[in-house]
């Protein structure tokens, strides 16, 4: 009883919670709460707008200093121009047609972290990768530059055997599993809060809803766990934007023949839903023109990153 006292009066002394009566309602004055797109208390003021919120760094436009607020937002590390902090995941099919894009991942890593870190030193990238079934590569822990080239380079040489990243199933149809990919994303990897969050995913080919068994005809399958509804509304309620590196139109020979419209809920709505890059306020690539040098990904990346991390 006296250590519940006390966990209560030090959590309303910090005024983290509201109150240690969890039926009250915290209100726009925690991290989650300063950060997710709501007005959680009815004040007509969302996250940064509301003055309950200029505790937090990623509300600040300079340096907090101590003591600022309830919680200590600290200064905003040295040259950040952004507010708050970034987190980009990037999915990745690995599938033997993806040799090409992976090679081109790698070559422009280093320069993707680096641009992101001139907008927030502490700009996290992680990696997702998937054929028919998804894999987080250290459980999405943040990569520098060298892991990050590495990672590419060893799943490009990996590709070549054409076999998912966890069951180690061999991949006999055209759709990937794009859908669990996104989900483990969103919803598995560590976000940060208040953090601007970028999902940048890359394949060449179609995906499948739930109830789908992917590679099935010929072994075991793998079973796809996740609708398109789904994700778009896990990337929604996460405050997730996605930019689709993909293609239109019908895709390549994948020796099962060809899928019939691969940019279907990248590049085009699937069936009467808007993309996901519409949907999460992101944006839509194309994949052949980024292995062929010409758009600039890391640009484009770069830049929604920053609109994100922005007041």
């Amino acid at each position: 009883m006296l250590r519940l006292f006390v966990l209560c009066s030090l959590a309303l002394a910090a005024s983290l919670l509201g109150a240690c009566d969890q039926g009250e309602p915290e209100g726009e004055s925690s991290l989650d709460a300063c950060s997710n797109g709501r007005d959680d208390d009815d004040d007509d003021l969302v996250d940064c707008s509301d003055p309950a919120c200029r505790a937090y760094v990623f509300c600040l436009s300079n340096d907090a200093g101590a003591d600022a607020g309830p919680v200590d937002a600290a200064p905003l590390p040295d040259g950040a121009v952004c507010v708050r902090p970034i987190d980009v995941v990037l999915t990745v099919d690995v599938s033997s047609s993806m040799g090409a894009p992976l090679a081109a991942l790698r070559d422009a890593s280093a320069t993707l972290i680096e641009r992101l870190q001139q907008l927030d030193p502490s700009a996290r990238v992680s990696l997702v990768v998937f054929v028919d079934d998804a894999l987080a590569i250290d459980e999405c822990a943040p990569l520098d530059a060298t892991a990050l080239h590495d990672q590419l380079e060893l799943w490009r040489v990996r590709s070549e055997d054409n076999r998912s990243p966890v069951s180690d199933t061999y991949n006999t149809d055209c759709p990937e599993n794009s859908l669990d990919a996104l989900m483990l994303a969103t919803r598995g990897c560590p976000w940060r809060a208040g953090a601007a969050r970028l999902v940048v995913h890359v394949t060449d080919d179609t995906f499948a809803e739930r109830p789908t068994v992917l590679s099935g005809p010929f072994g075991g399958g793998i079973v796809v766990q996740s609708t398109y509804a789904e994700v778009g509304e896990a990337m929604e309620d996460a405050g997730v934007r996605m930019i689709a590196l993909t293609r239109t139109g019908a895709g390549q020979s994948c020796g099962a023949g060809r899928s019939p419209d691969v940019g279907q809920g990248f590049q085009t709505p699937y069936r009467d839903a808007l993309t996901l890059p519409e949907l999460t306020g992101g944006v839509a690539l194309l994949l052949p023109d980024f292995v062929a040098g010409n758009v600039d990904v890391v640009s484009a990346i770069v830049d929604r990153a920053q609109l994100a991390c922005e007041p």
